[in-house]
């Protein structure tokens, strides 16, 4: 899809949809399984949350790309928390 944009147009800002969100997945490092999921507007705010929350690296990593059922991938977990950053 393009979109043609004249010079000194205005667009108005639309508010974000749960399609413009992120997601920050968080994983136990000893096993690789999933344990959250941070929602946020940008990666900032998703980061300050896991910061936060799962400050701990040698526990816990974090991913944007958690490539679920590859080889060496993230694993789906059993009572993965859902958080909004």
């Amino acid at each position: 899809m393009r979109y043609v944009i004249e010079v000194g147009t205005v667009i108005p800002a639309q508010p974000p949809t749960n399609e413009d969100k992120m997601t920050l997945y968080i994983y136990a490092t000893d096993n690789m399984t999933l344990v959250a999921r941070i929602n946020g507007e940008t990666e900032r705010a998703c980061e300050k949350v896991a910061s936060e929350r799962f400050g701990d690296s040698d526990t816990y990593g974090w991913t944007y790309a958690p490539a679920f059922g590859a080889a060496d991938g993230v694993q789906p977990g059993e009572d993965v928390e859902d958080i909004d950053a």
